[in-house]
């Protein structure tokens, strides 16, 4: 192995364990991201909102106006006891 060679391999290999080392203690670091009481509000209201109007179409029979509701997307499906209803 050339001397060059040796070099750039050290270089490469300091460069990961520093990467590595990086990434470790932000991964530790312990992060509080707490909610403003606004924020937990709003959050509180959208869920209420959706779950009466999930229960209202489903009470009503349109259980399929009722997921579309909760979930316009393509491969949505309703669970029951982990089994996909279609």
């Amino acid at each position: 192995m050339k001397p060059n060679e040796k070099y750039l391999i050290n270089k490469i290999s300091i460069f990961i364990i520093l990467i590595g080392t990086l990434v470790f203690t932000q991964s530790c670091v312990n992060k509080k991201n707490s909610l403003t009481d606004l924020e937990k509000e709003l959050i509180i209201d959208s869920a209420k909102i959706t779950v009466q109007k999930v229960f209202e179409l489903s009470n009503n029979l349109k259980f399929i106006d009722g997921l579309n509701y909760y979930s316009r997307d393509a491969d949505a499906y309703f669970t029951n006891n982990g089994a996909i209803l279609l």
